[in-house]
């Protein structure tokens, strides 16, 4: 999935400066190499880690068999991270597949106390 030119931010999404950004492919973030840790701007399609799976690393919407195409990745309820639910149970945290698809989902007990407190202001 491709942006078109100008879709994509004009300053980094972790300084707020603009210059020579890195864009990410599939929303529209951009990054400074440097904000990101990297000495060079990577080769071919890359994507932020805000479009990738918070376990495996990969592009979130990678296809998989097991799942329908609504069902490639949840997303945390407070922190928004996004996972592949084939990574979520085998990463040993005892997650149940059942448990993913709720409503009010979370990735850590940190982002659901956080939530539940943010509720309560």
């Amino acid at each position: 999935m491709k942006l078109r030119q100008g879709e994509n931010d004009v300053i980094c999404s972790v300084c707020h400066y603009g210059g020579k950004l890195i864009l990410c492919d599939a929303c529209p973030a951009a990054f400074h190499a440097s904000c990101l840790g990297l000495e060079d701007v990577p080769d071919g399609d890359w994507f932020c880690a805000s479009c990738c799976c918070g376990t495996c690393g990969q592009f979130i919407l990678k296809d998989t068999s097991e799942y329908g195409e609504e069902e490639k990745f949840i997303s945390c309820k407070q922190c928004e991270l996004k996972y592949h639910p084939s990574c979520l149970s085998c990463d040993g945290s005892g997650h149940s597949l059942d448990t993913f698809f709720g409503e009010n989902w979370f990735c850590s007990k940190d982002c659901e106390e956080v939530f539940v407190n943010l509720c309560e202001l």
